[in-house]
């Protein structure tokens, strides 16, 4: 078998693979137990508003900026 025979059969193969590998990721989510499902709800809903969290992330690195000099 020749490289371009290798390459060719490569690029033929390759969508289907990632194509199960998309279909085991998604029915692994299904598996999911509930109440681990539950906690990541909590956690996502508990995050911080995007733009308090970078006026403290600026106040933080000032902070650490002058601590430098």
């Amino acid at each position: 078998m020749q490289a371009d025979d290798k390459d060719s059969s490569w690029l033929k193969l390759e969508p289907q693979d990632d194509l199960d590998e998309e279909i085991e990721q998604e029915i692994d989510d299904e598996r999911l137990p509930a109440a681990l499902r539950e906690l990541h709800q909590r956690r996502k809903r508990s995050t911080i508003e995007r733009g308090v969290y970078f006026r403290e992330l600026l106040l933080l690195q000032g902070e650490l900026l002058k601590l430098q000099d």
